[in-house]
């Protein structure tokens, strides 16, 4: 966690996607719909303080992902 815990980078992901796709989803590429810059999955921004958990991109403009 960054020293403000408001957010984990992706490998917070891995375990609730890989409960659903069986696969390891930290690898994958990602394409940015704001800027079109493409990263791996495992650099998003994860907030999981709240019923569920949201990813979104490094400039936090555009939601990645959303798990209830």
């Amino acid at each position: 966690m960054t020293s403000s815990d408001l957010w984990t980078d992706g490998d917070a992901l891995a375990s609730p996607l890989h409960d659903v796709l069986r696969v390891d989803v930290t690898t994958a590429i990602g394409r940015c719909t704001h800027c079109g810059r493409t990263t791996p999955m495992a650099e998003v921004r994860v907030f999981n303080h709240a019923p569920g958990v949201v990813a979104v991109g490094r400039h936090r403009t555009e939601q990645v992902a959303r798990i209830r």
